[in-house]
């Protein structure tokens, strides 16, 4: 038993640890560069999904009539006007799901989600859009 011992002990003393440790280290820093990169391409590529959701939403919402009926959906904050304080009760709606959050539910489908979002979207831009032409 001594001499497997022994034989360990010289094995070890032979190998070249820095060489060791230096590949150690290097093993971990391209693994995690490797771990990095598929994390933040993951990321892209959920981005972009939302991105192109949120334009196929856009496109469908585009020609959509703004009606007075609208309008008044459209004021959750009920300050007589369409704005990012609506985009913010918006926001706060999609997070909670109760009955009081289902007044920023525009398109009556029974749930507060892009397509609401892209109409509250459609009202704010056509707002600034007219506001524009005004002053010119």
């Amino acid at each position: 038993m001594a001499k497997k011992n022994n034989s360990c002990s010289k094995f070890i003393k032979q190998m070249d640890w820095p060489i060791i440790i230096f590949l150690l280290f290097l093993t971990s820093f391209l693994g995690s560069l490797t771990s990095q990169h598929y994390f933040t391409q993951q990321q892209q590529l959920r981005w972009q999904k939302i991105k192109d959701l949120r334009a196929a939403e856009m496109a469908q919402i585009g020609n959509l009539e703004i009606s007075e009926e609208i309008l008044e959906k459209a004021d959750l904050n009920q300050d007589q006007k369409v704005d990012h304080l609506d985009v913010a009760v918006m926001q706060e709606a999609f997070l909670n799901i109760d009955s009081d959050s289902l007044k920023a539910d525009l398109n009556q489908d029974g749930r507060v989600d892009t397509k609401d979002y892209a109409i509250l979207a459609h009202i704010i831009s056509s707002q600034e859009i007219d506001n524009t032409r005004n002053e010119e």
